[in-house]
């Protein structure tokens, strides 16, 4: 009867061998992330949990973001405890439960769940395979289960595939019931499944020979200690910004050129707008270079692999520093703002850059990047290039020179040093020279530039 099917099913759904528990893993939120910080939880054991919920915070290479659940269900069981650092992507950090009475299920080989006074000591061995985060290695569907592809992507998903060219069926789904988060596609970019701009062996035989060379030529005795130092511990943050830095300089074939602008009328014009409309020198020649990109695409473009792909949008990465160290928020549609429009764009991402509340969109990404030392009088520098792009402008300090006027009589006037960082692989220096032309025109007309 039709009531004994139903208790039939009521059974089955109860049945424990048929509820599932779900791994809660460390994610990959950017394709340079390898580790982290688990910083604090925001659930306890025992606590519903509904998709969306933020499960914990995490300290990422780059920012401290939220990390949300992807499941329904119970924190069942924490085995990493807060403020833990260097723990490897994959990790399992956590377990889920369906039901507030049931048990998790530990999973072979997964680690005992970590004391709070061990939690600093956590090991990062290989951890098994999650099903509710990104992982470094996805573990094949089992049989029967849907496929990766059996499920329609995510906006985040789909538009991070297409950017990055990659066939969405080559990367495995760690989500519930194998489909593929934004968290797998980053790891599989981080594992190499895009290919890189140059080989590996190069850049890690550099390192082994300068550590070589120091070790011979050793004195006898060792050195002095110094009388007194201080021990600074290094944030992923800063370990990152200096692995990205040495990457650049051994990979990256720079070339620079550096042109003089003259920023009189750009000053006239704010003294003359002032009340009315509120903008920086820095904002203009965001502008300036926004109308360079468009009218020199070769310099708005990325070099993945072995290819230079020319972007369609200018989205400026503009260089901050926070008490973490040097981020790049993105002022996307670059070109398409107003000089107010760039002011109030850019004060909101310094801002949030200060604070650590980026979120990964507003920072991953871009197609150049400006990075401005004149407030701290620099009259010029050459700026390092922020793979995969291919070029960096340095922004130096206004500077009065005399120069000789239309009339011959030397006149006063604020001139700027602008030095263009860019990837020889992909720009010739004709185009640089261009493009410095082009910004240079706009910098000294901004009567052109919206307001």
């Amino acid at each position: 009867s039709m009531s004994r099917l139903a208790a039939l099913a009521r059974r089955l759904h109860s049945a424990p061998a048929l509820r599932d528990t779900y791994k809660v893993i460390m994610p990959a939120l950017s394709p340079t992330m390898t580790a982290g910080r688990l910083a604090v939880w925001k659930k306890k054991e025992g606590d519903k949990v509904t998709v969306g919920d933020v499960l914990f915070d995490i300290e990422t290479d780059k920012a401290t973001m939220a990390v949300e659940s992807t499941e329904d269900g119970y924190l069942a069981k924490i085995l990493v405890q807060n403020d833990t650092t260097n723990v490897s992507i994959g990790t399992l950090v956590g377990l889920l439960v369906e039901a507030p009475d049931e048990k998790p299920v530990m999973p072979a080989g997964a680690p005992a769940p970590a004391a709070p006074a061990a939690a600093a000591q956590l090991a990062t061995s290989a951890a098994p395979k999650p099903a509710v985060a990104a992982a470094p290695q996805a573990a094949p569907a089992p049989a029967g289960s849907h496929s990766a592809t059996s499920f329609p992507l995510s906006p985040a998903v789909r538009r991070l595939v297409d950017e990055h060219h990659i066939d969405p069926a080559h990367v495995s789904g760690t989500g519930p019931r194998g489909r593929v988060l934004k968290g797998d596609v980053l790891q599989f970019i981080a594992a190499g499944g895009v290919k890189k701009a140059a080989p590996t062996s190069a850049s890690a035989s550099t390192p082994a020979a300068a550590k070589s060379a120091p070790a011979k030529a050793a004195p006898a005795t060792a050195a002095p200690k110094p009388a007194s130092f201080s021990d600074n511990p290094v944030s992923n943050v800063r370990k990152v910004i200096a692995k990205r830095l040495s990457e650049s300089k051994s990979i990256v074939p720079h070339a620079y050129a550096t042109i003089q602008a003259d920023l009189g009328k750009v000053l006239a014009l704010r003294k003359s707008l002032a009340g009315q409309a509120k903008f920086s020198v820095n904002d203009a020649v965001i502008s300036a270079s926004a109308a360079a990109l468009r009218a020199v695409p070769e310099l708005n473009s990325t070099w993945v692999g072995d290819q230079c792909l020319t972007q369609p949008a200018v989205d400026i990465s503009v260089a901050v520093a926070t008490p973490n160290g040097l981020i790049t928020p993105i002022v996307k549609g670059a070109d398409q703002k107003s000089l107010t429009g760039l002011a109030a764009a850019v004060q909101v991402l310094a801002d949030k850059a200060r604070e650590n509340k980026l979120q990964l969109s507003e920072f991953q990404g871009g197609t150049f990047t400006i990075s401005n030392l004149g407030m701290f009088g620099v009259q010029s520098f050459e700026a390092v290039i922020n793979p995969p792009q291919v070029a960096i402008l340095a922004v130096g300090a206004g500077q009065p020179t005399i120069v000789p006027g239309a009339d011959g009589k030397p006149v006063s006037v604020v001139r700027a040093a602008f030095t263009l960082s860019y990837d020889a692989r992909a720009v010739e220096s004709a185009a640089a020279g261009r493009w410095l032309e082009v910004f240079k025109h706009k910098i000294e007309h901004p009567d052109s530039m919206m307001v």
